[in-house]
């Protein structure tokens, strides 16, 4: 019984970690993956590191420090010579299996079984949420690393090869020197100061030969920050960067990771819910194991919790320690406690049997989730559609206008939005220079507050547009509305003319004598738009649903940037027609009847949303919000109870409640 007892978690642990290997093969939807492989091929064809920045003529021959050179040489290498973009998603899968791996292997069969799932699928989903092909993603690996060796008494000499290879792949390297500092700290006031319970006896450095082996190591991993090609000053990254999230997330409005986190969201709120359950199943580990705690284990969870506060992409680091010290608490004698009231014998018993049940559940869950990710997506005019597994999203990168510009010869200096700077960096580098990109630590806080307020106002615009000498305007509208103004008033500018308006991105060019052949061929005037149903109808007689997300954006666009809400309509008959059980058809029907003050319209359609979605709180607040222009205001109250009901945290029901009369029958 016992060999069968460990038998199974292994054979869990197992499909776990292949079920999120296989999740993790998703299609490439990350930003920046472009400019990384841009700069890993800069640096095998110079041989050399950059130490100013190449790719924006905005800021200048600019200070650069590409703190992840290594990986992105190594990214570059593996997408030119093993496949492509498919090849790098690979590598991804394999990084984050590994991390797992070497997060949960070394407390199997040490943890209480049905203790071990619960902390290895929190762990797992947390750390999932950060996994993208980034630099940080070796970080996580490296983290993970460091905890295994100094929490398992593993030869401490193999952190100076992994500190040789972090120091060069990304700038948290950092974290390294200062991880093996606090562990040499605690265990010297473990030794000199008496502390509560059996907290002195939980020590890691035994003897003087450890301690010096300990600093020994520490030093050589310090000064292995000058065996890169940027020296000491790779060292400045990290508190760089961690300064600039604390002082200009307000700047950078379309980084959602450089966005802080509240404690109080985190606490009492449904926001962060893995979080939420992540301290949880942490305090419940100290008071689990309150007599032998491993003061390191409170230390640096406390310290990466606050990093992953300070920033939204932090918690992938937050969640390789949290569940480090989670079920290193656990570990300790947790099975004793629990012999008081079941038998060893139906303790084994009962972990083959959640080890089964588990399993199905991860099984289900997950191919279930993949199969729900791999709903077709529409995402452009010529009905052309995305999948789960692999490739590259066509909803997120302008290639179509990028291949326009080409094929055209439209030339710069471009102006051009923030998230797609680094794919147009791939794309046109060198022979077009880009006016922002993702590099957010190298424009600076002035620079992104500048280029934030620009595009919500014109005057401020135009006055970067004297500064650069604009030709062309590259914005993506699907993703973003903030740049929904700008489109608008270089539409109504008679000095800009519209020659590009795509799946994703609209370009604009100045109209003047250099553009002129292109604009007397390209120039888009949207009240001569063409309306094509009969394709679409065509289309729908297949009978596949699709989520169209490409005619949804095109009416966000036209009602809320242009006015238009004709265009709209037309846009939305067409996700109609691919999809009539979508409720966000009708959703964003009714808000455009709405916006024109046909309200009886509105409310069929959002109550036609509702019969198809009764359970989300979106088309309560806004039947609710037609009952209050309608004056009737009693109606008004209750639907956005209703809708308070089902979500609490509904920001718009509770604005929209505050707003009605204080008296009304």
């Amino acid at each position: 019984m016992k060999k069968i007892s460990l038998f199974f978690p292994s054979i869990f642990l197992y499909l776990f970690i292949g079920s999120f290997f296989y999740l993790s093969l998703s299609q490439l939807e990350s930003y920046d993956v472009w400019l990384h492989l841009k700069t890993g091929e800069w640096i095998v064809g110079n041989l050399a590191v950059p130490h100013t920045q190449l790719f924006s003529y905005s800021i200048g021959e600019a200070p650069w420090i590409s703190h992840s050179w290594l990986f992105l040489v190594l990214n570059f290498l593996i997408y030119k010579f093993l496949g492509g973009i498919n090849s790098l998603i690979l590598f991804r899968a394999i990084i984050i299996s590994a991390t797992l791996w070497v997060g949960l292997r070394s407390f199997l069969n040490k943890v209480y079984f049905p203790v071990f799932l619960l902390a290895s699928w929190l762990f797992s989903e947390l750390f999932l949420m950060r996994a993208s092909i980034r630099p940080e993603l070796m970080s996580a690996v490296f983290l993970a690393l460091y905890l295994y060796i100094l929490l398992n008494r593993k030869k401490l000499w193999w952190l100076v090869l992994i500190q040789c290879l972090w120091v060069n792949m990304h700038g948290y390297s950092i974290f390294g020197p200062i991880l093996l500092s606090l562990f040499i700290l605690c265990e010297f006031i473990k030794r000199k100061i008496k502390l509560p319970f059996d907290w002195n006896k939980n020590t890691h450095l035994n003897d003087k030969k450890a301690c010096t082996k300990s600093l020994a190591v520490l030093f050589i991993i310090v000064f292995l920050f000058l065996v890169n090609p940027y020296g000491i000053n790779a060292l400045r990254y990290p508190f760089f960067a961690i300064k600039s999230f604390l002082h200009t997330t307000n700047n950078l409005y379309s980084v959602s990771e450089l966005s802080s986190l509240s404690l109080s969201d985190i606490l009492f709120t449904q926001k962060h819910v893995l979080l939420t359950f992540t301290i949880a199943l942490f305090m419940f580990s100290l008071l689990f194991n309150v007599r032998r705690l491993d003061l390191f284990n409170i230390l640096i969870f406390i310290i990466f919790f606050s990093i992953s506060c300070a920033a939204n992409r932090h918690k992938g680091f937050f969640a390789v320690v949290s569940y480090f010290c989670i079920l290193d608490n656990f570990k300790a004698g947790n099975l004793e406690y629990l012999k008081n009231f079941f038998k060893t014998r139906y303790l084994n018993i009962l972990s083959v049997i959640l080890t089964f049940l588990v399993v199905f559940f991860i099984a289900r869950h997950q191919f279930l989730k993949a199969r729900a990710l791999q709903k077709r997506y529409v995402y452009s005019e010529d009905l052309s559609s995305k999948n789960y597994m692999f490739g590259v999203s066509g909803s997120k990168y302008p290639k179509k206008a990028v291949d326009f510009m080409l094929k055209n010869h439209i030339k710069g200096p471009i102006f051009n939005s923030f998230n797609i700077g680094g794919y147009l960096v791939w794309r046109l580098y060198p022979a077009y220079k880009v006016f922002v990109d993702g590099r957010t630590e190298v424009y600076g806080k002035n620079f992104m507050g500048e280029f934030a307020h620009s595009i919500t106002d014109f005057e401020k615009w135009g006055r970067l547009d004297k500064k650069h000498s604009f030709n062309t305007v590259i914005l993506d509208y699907s993703s973003m509305d903030v740049y929904y103004y700008l489109i608008k008033k270089l539409y109504d500018d008679k000095g800009w003319k519209l020659v590009y308006f795509g799946d994703m991105a609209v370009i604009f060019i100045k109209d003047s004598l250099i553009n002129k052949s292109v604009i007397s061929t390209h120039n888009i005037s949207f009240k001569n738009m063409k309306n094509d149903v009969m394709k679409i109808r065509a289309f729908e007689d297949k009978k596949i649903s699709l989520y169209p997300e490409y005619f949804l954006n095109r009416a966000r666009f036209f009602i809320n940037a242009m006015g238009m809400p004709g265009e709209a309509f037309k846009n939305l008959e067409k996700a109609r027609l691919i999809n009539p059980k979508s409720y966000e058809v009708y959703q964003l029907l009714g808000y455009t009847y709405f916006k024109i003050k046909m309200f009886k319209e509105a409310k069929n359609a959002f109550e036609r949303s509702l019969e198809i979605n009764p359970h989300i709180a979106e088309p309560y607040v806004n039947i609710g919000s037609v009952a209050a222009e309608m004056g009737l205001y009693k109606d008004a109250y209750l639907l956005y109870k209703q809708a308070l009901s089902l979500d609490k945290n509904n920001k718009a029901a509770t604005d929209n409640l505050n707003r009605l009369p204080k008296n009304f029958d």
